[in-house]
């Protein structure tokens, strides 16, 4: 299962890696490098992956009479 399901991780941890950056910035700053290097490692993939989020990210509902 190795390699088949990053983008999905990426979507499940993306909200996980802004609340550990948020809470280091603002509350605890000791552990800020390690919540950045999540951070950057998150970004990395998903640039990496970013052919998987164009669905997600194109327009394609119509307004419909229903």
């Amino acid at each position: 299962m190795i390699n088949r399901l990053v983008p999905l991780a990426l979507v499940l941890f993306a909200p996980f890696i802004v609340n550990a950056m948020a809470f280091h910035i603002f509350l605890e700053h000791t552990g800020l490098p390690i919540a950045a290097v999540f951070l950057l490692l998150e970004l990395y993939l998903a640039w990496q992956y970013r052919r998987y989020f164009v669905s997600v990210l194109t327009v394609k509902a119509t307004a419909g009479n229903n």
